[in-house]
């Protein structure tokens, strides 16, 4: 039981259902974008509530396979993250897997890679060279950062790649491949703002982690070197540290604190969904019509999931200000938000079952987060 758990703590598993979530948003809004196409051309009408049919203009027994690329890069990607992190572990989180000795550094890179492996194979047999493109980048992009994210805080931006990748991989194999189709319809908007939302979240870990170890320490009023808190000598110049010593300035101006932006952006990417996705302009393009009921309900339903996630996100905020060291209970919470995100989109585009789902997943995720940790 302690190994299997080692694997399951290695792999995160917890954040696992962010990932499928993400993969069945994009899969589904690329139906719909190909579907709008596919009416257009044959100028067909149908009547839809709030666009809740979905037509698969692509073979469901090939593309599906795109639905598990991003699962299994997941799982790679965070196994190969311990993996590369073994000696920073060791000095740091001994009770890491690796470093204590439940899981070796070669079996790690062993299933990590081989995950990865699988995920491109499942990129493959969607048989569609775009797709296999997209699943190539998204495994190059979970190696690299793997590799440089201990190295650079720009690391931060290939995450958000990854992130915007789960989405965009199914998408586009959805599509049939026509990347001018995602481009054109608005499909893009939720890979895009996957990574947004993936990027603040990444930002604020970084910034909130750096600024806890400033809590714990002062500066040197003579050559401004940081000092740890109860030291009585500057380690710099060997001058006594008062006790008037000057904390390090805030590193953000407070208008434009990323923990603060993440709260209201749960209403703003509902705004950007509900003007720019391929069915909001079902009730007036090409024949396809809306019903009033469905209408309103595109509206209201994905404005009251932002309305729910954005305050989430401002109770997290508060706990993060009273008390610095729940940032990675912070992160995790906005990690599982991912999901709602998706549960906004899918709303916006009228799939209120598969928004339903999304929201499960996200509330699976708090759960599970309770027993492996997500961040």
């Amino acid at each position: 039981m302690s190994r299997a758990r080692a694997w399951l703590e290695i792999t995160r598993i917890s954040n696992l259902p962010t990932v499928v979530s993400n993969a069945i948003a994009g899969a589904a809004i690329g139906s719909i974008a190909i579907l709008q196409r596919d009416f257009s051309t044959i100028g067909g009408s149908i009547t839809t509530i709030g666009g809740a049919l979905i037509v698969r203009s692509v073979e469901p027994s090939v593309a599906q396979f795109a639905l598990l690329v991003p699962p299994f890069a997941y799982i790679g990607g965070m196994v190969l993250n311990d993996a590369f992190d073994a000696k920073v572990d060791a000095r740091e989180r001994p009770g890491r897997p690796i470093p204590s000795g439940r899981i070796t550094q070669r079996s790690a890179f062993f299933i990590g890679f081989l995950f990865l492996f699988t995920a491109l194979c499942f990129g493959w047999l969607a048989d569609s060279m775009s797709t296999f493109v997209a699943s190539t980048l998204l495994v190059g992009a979970v190696t690299l950062y793997d590799f440089v994210h201990t190295r650079s805080a720009a690391s931060a931006f290939l995450l958000a790649l990854c992130r915007a990748l789960a989405a965009l991989v199914p998408m586009i194999a959805f599509t049939e491949g026509d990347l001018r189709l995602i481009a054109t319809s608005g499909a893009f908007a939720l890979p895009l703002t996957l990574a947004l939302w993936t990027l603040g979240l990444s930002i604020v870990a970084r910034h909130e982690v750096s600024s806890l170890e400033d809590l714990r320490s002062v500066r040197c009023r003579t050559c401004d070197s940081l000092i740890r808190s109860g030291a009585t000598l500057c380690v710099e110049c060997g001058n006594r540290i008062e006790s008037s010593a000057q904390p390090p300035r805030a590193r953000w101006p407070q208008i434009f604190e990323p923990a603060r932006l993440m709260t209201v952006a749960p209403l703003l990417i509902a705004g950007v969904f509900l003007v720019v996705l391929p069915s909001a302009a079902f009730a007036n393009r090409d024949g396809i019509s809306d019903s009033e009921l469905g209408r309103w309900l595109r509206i209201g339903i994905p404005l009251a999931f932002a309305i729910v996630a954005s305050w989430f996100a401002f109770r997290a905020r508060l706990r993060l200000e009273r008390d610095r060291r729940t940032t990675p209970s912070v992160v995790a919470l906005w990690i599982a938000l991912l999901a709602l995100i998706d549960a906004i989109a899918l709303a916006a585009v009228g799939q209120f079952l598969l928004a339903t789902i999304a929201i499960g997943f996200s509330a699976l995720t708090r759960r599970m987060q309770r027993s492996i940790s997500g961040s």
